[in-house]
């Protein structure tokens, strides 16, 4: 937990109440932070999604525990503990997470003066560029974006609304990234795919004179690589997921 943030308590019937689901045990049951079930000690809200996982509770510290309602005649047997009904016990537990573990507040720096920004360049309200990144001639960023530092954006990209780039993530020249996408750390967009023929006795390298474009409302892990067309575009569709670590 980011030690700036202040330890909020809750009560086995106040976390009820939220979720709207029912407190089967001691209803003063205090919690501070969340945790897994295996790592859980007293004070920690944990869950558990199934009947096949319900035999951890047995060895784990946790007191208040957060299950489906499926799982109510199983729960006489864990009278030590404390558990909470609900209707989807992961999507209850992430709910109280959001609360006990807020994000950080994105906080407006504009342009860095340490950022390397083409004059061409066009910027708009509200976007943040943080040190060390690096914006190329005639590149476009929309309203509300976060490029973070170590970041390459290369000649010619057009960049939507509310985009988020991690750090060190790199854009190849002429990428076009739409609204409400979020790239995450180490990526990069837009180099050649690995196209080559064999001439002569050697490997002669096939150029790629096409693009990438992302659509709106895009989110790709770290490390993730997506190469350009050799013609036309390399198209991600609008609501696509992309894991790490995908090539």
């Amino acid at each position: 937990m980011n030690a700036a943030w202040k330890r909020q308590r809750l009560s086995a019937t106040e976390i009820a109440e939220i979720l709207r689901g029912e407190v089967v045990g001691d209803t003063a049951v205090i919690i501070d932070d969340v945790e897994v079930i295996e790592r859980a000690t007293a004070t920690h809200l944990s869950y558990v999604g199934n009947l096949k996982n319900l035999s951890r509770v047995r060895n784990s510290c946790s007191r208040l525990i957060v299950v489906p309602e499926t799982l109510r005649g199983e729960l006489e047997k864990y009278s030590d503990r404390t558990f909470i009904l609900v209707s989807s016990a992961e999507t209850a537990f992430l709910s109280i997470v959001a609360i006990l573990r807020p994000h950080r507040l994105r906080k407006s720096i504009g342009i860095s003066d340490r950022a390397v920004v083409d004059p061409t360049a066009t910027i708009g309200a509200d976007t943040n560029i943080h040190p060390l990144a690096v914006i190329g001639r005639d590149v476009v960023i929309g309203h509300s974006c976060d490029i973070l530092p170590g970041v390459v954006i290369g000649d010619g990209c057009q960049i939507g609304n509310h985009v988020v780039l991690y750090a060190n993530t790199v854009l190849y020249h002429d990428i076009v990234i739409e609204d409400h996408v979020t790239i995450h750390a180490s990526s990069v967009i837009g180099a050649d795919g690995f196209g080559y023929k064999f001439v002569n006795g050697g490997h002669e390298r096939i150029p790629h004179y096409g693009i990438v474009r992302i659509c709106s409302d895009v989110e790709i892990g770290a490390c993730t690589t997506i190469d350009r067309a050799k013609v036309g575009e390399t198209v991600i569709g609008s609501g696509t997921r992309i894991d790490n670590q995908v090539m």
